[in-house]
């Protein structure tokens, strides 16, 4: 009965560790995605968009960039992995340059008072989030 115990007492504080490590950061499940693929296709672009303004059906990454984008915008992306930074950097340099009017509609839904924006004017100054 000692050994029960003792063996259900270190699965039990072996979860309780993997839970406190992995808290810390966003899931890393779609690390791998594409996101050029969904930049350079004007379809699939308009597909994400509409979804993550709220305004269109969602795939399942779509949702998880609905859900987590207002954390991270709050956070500066702390909770982020660092393929997540690059991805962020990479579309929001892609929104400035190439799609401003979606940037300006996506500033507006997610950060209204402007309160990020100076972390964003260093992404665009060529720092790196961090």
């Amino acid at each position: 009965m000692v050994i029960k115990l003792f063996l259900l007492s270190v699965i039990v504080l072996m979860n309780a560790i993997v839970l406190v490590l992995g808290a810390g950061k966003y899931t890393d499940q779609y690390d791998k995605m594409d996101v050029d693929v969904i930049l350079r296709n004007e379809r699939l672009y308009k597909q994400y968009f509409a979804c993550i303004r709220g305004m269109g059906k969602c795939t399942a990454y779509g949702v998880h960039l609905k859900d987590t984008i207002p954390d991270a915008i709050r956070n500066g992306c702390s909770k982020c992995t660092d393929k997540q930074k690059e991805k962020l950097e990479k579309v929001l340099s892609f929104l400035k340059k190439e799609k401003p009017e979606d940037y300006k509609l996506l500033d507006e839904q997610y950060d209204p008072e402007g309160v990020y924006e100076s972390r964003r004017k260093m992404t665009e100054e060529g720092h790196h989030i961090e």
